[in-house]
């Protein structure tokens, strides 16, 4: 499967439907924000980039997007392979550069915000992003994004199929064709778009009743939380 595929699979939601919505909200945004966090503090936080992998391989495995997840990796790890061969031409050319440690430490800590930030995407569905965005007055915003995530899986493949036409028709050194039937293509999806909201109007807002999570959902999450902010800031 091509990367453009598997990375627009990352925006086709899958929610863990036995957990609820403040779990499948606040795991993946706490450990974002954390991970965030954690880019700010150079040379440290190894223990914690292994117990946020852990905990991120864990939360994918349970909700079945493990696989789907490792797949759409592979298009930001093409960036940071490119990042480690930058940084050897720089080391080899005598240019100062930081430590092969300290710059493979970063990669993990800008990856764990990648992953947590998709696993966010993939746990919620369209309806409840448009929910939580309409509860804090951006309605509006929910609403265009949630039609332009709708719209980056389809893109995703439609980019796979004029590249892989181009490429037979014209060979590899003039794949840069593909870029035509891929505008046409957008264009054409587009128009279906806004014919399809002209006739029958955007849809309504969604209402939701939102279940509690028990008790011991909650601990789960807290504890996994505190975890990941106490590795940070007291371990290495």
């Amino acid at each position: 499967m091509s990367l453009a595929r598997s990375f627009g699979e990352l925006f086709i939601p899958s929610p863990l439907r036995r957990l609820s919505l403040y779990t499948r909200l606040a795991l993946p945004l706490s450990m974002a924000a954390t991970s965030i966090a954690s880019t700010v503090i150079q040379n440290s936080g190894v223990v914690f980039a292994v117990y946020s992998y852990a905990v991120a391989v864990a939360a994918m495995y349970l909700s079945g997007i493990l696989r789907k997840a490792l797949a759409g990796l592979a298009l930001p790890a093409i960036f940071i392979a490119m990042g480690f061969a930058i940084h050897l031409l720089s080391k080899v050319l005598g240019y100062p550069t930081p430590p092969i440690h300290a710059l493979a430490l970063s990669s993990a800590k800008v990856t764990l915000i990648f992953i947590y930030i998709s696993m966010l995407v993939q746990w919620l569905t369209f309806r409840e992003i448009r929910y939580l965005l309409h509860r804090v007055g951006l309605g509006k915003l929910g609403l265009y994004l949630t039609l332009s995530l709708a719209m980056i899986p389809l893109l995703s493949n439609l980019y796979w199929e004029s590249l892989v036409s181009a490429t037979l028709k014209f060979g590899r050194r003039r794949a840069y064709k593909a870029v035509k039937p891929l505008v046409v293509q957008a264009a054409i999806i587009a128009r279906d778009y806004a014919q399809a909201l002209h006739l029958y109007g955007f849809p309504g807002t969604p209402s939701l009743e939102i279940a509690k999570p028990s008790a011991l959902e909650a601990v789960s999450t807290a504890l996994a939380i505190a975890a990941a902010i106490a590795a940070l800031v007291f371990l290495p």
